[in-house]
């Protein structure tokens, strides 16, 4: 995930928004990032191209890692192939995913 973009709302959430790639090159630095967040997390992932098993797993750590702190991430802006690649690994069923960003931060109400 090529350096993520990080922006803090007044509502106390935060939005990430992921890099074109997530894949072994970077799944640790991504895992890393996590662990300096706590609470209510939404990644945006519209410019995601690529996401391979390493990324999917890393996807996974980070939820644990924010669900142990007492947080919980939203998925929002899943491009059709990485939705799809998702959905196929039954990763739809332990993360919350939405259409749009502003769903997902609505959904923390």
């Amino acid at each position: 995930m090529d350096n993520p973009l990080r922006r803090e709302l007044p509502q106390g959430i935060v939005v990430l928004t992921a890099g074109t790639r997530l894949d072994s090159t970077n799944a640790a630095d991504f895992k890393k990032r996590f662990q300096a967040e706590a609470g209510r997390v939404v990644l945006d992932m519209s410019a995601l191209e690529f996401i391979d098993s390493m990324g999917l797993g890393a996807l996974v750590i980070a939820l644990k890692t924010i669900l142990a702190k007492g947080g919980d991430i939203r998925l929002a802006s899943l491009p059709p192939e990485v939705r799809s690649l998702v959905e196929l690994t039954r990763l739809d069923k332990i993360f919350d995913i939405h259409e749009t960003v502003d769903t997902a931060v609505a959904s923390y109400a």
